[in-house]
């Protein structure tokens, strides 16, 4: 919301992450119907699919050619993490992070290159590439 109704001013605004943009004098209507559209758009389910592999942050379940694959909660944390970061190259040092014990117990290294062996195998081999020496990416 800003008195400054340039073109330029809102170009800027929006560029900068700005869901949306606008001037004073507004009417409350028009406000209200703005911030609707923005709170409706963020609760739309958050599917990422790639290839056959389809991953459902919201209901955390994962699925092969539209059939449900049972993972551990471990693996879900892994897959997810990878999913939401498509086309980025996630390091093993973020991953034993994510999938750090809740009690504070120390994830061997060991436990996640076996997680992502798991993962591969009900997965696909192909969905989940290593980064040798990095960690591992999902690429689209």
């Amino acid at each position: 919301m800003s008195a400054k109704n340039e073109e330029e001013d809102i170009v800027k605004g929006l560029e900068l992450g700005a869901e949306d943009y606008i001037t004073k004098p507004f009417g409350v209507k028009e406000l209200l119907v703005r911030i609707d559209k923005i709170l409706k758009r963020e609760t739309k389910r958050k599917i990422i699919v790639v290839g056959d592999t389809k991953v459902d942050l919201d209901k955390t379940q994962v699925f092969v050619d539209d059939k449900l694959v049972n993972l551990t909660a471990l693996e879900y944390k892994i897959i997810a993490l990878l999913f939401a970061n498509l086309n980025r190259t996630i390091t093993r040092e973020k991953l034993i992070e994510v999938i750090w014990d809740i009690d504070g117990n120390f994830v061997n290294d060991n436990t996640l290159t076996v997680s992502i062996k798991r993962i591969r195998q009900k997965i696909g081999a192909d969905v989940i590439k290593t980064v040798k020496g990095i960690g591992y990416i999902v690429e689209i």
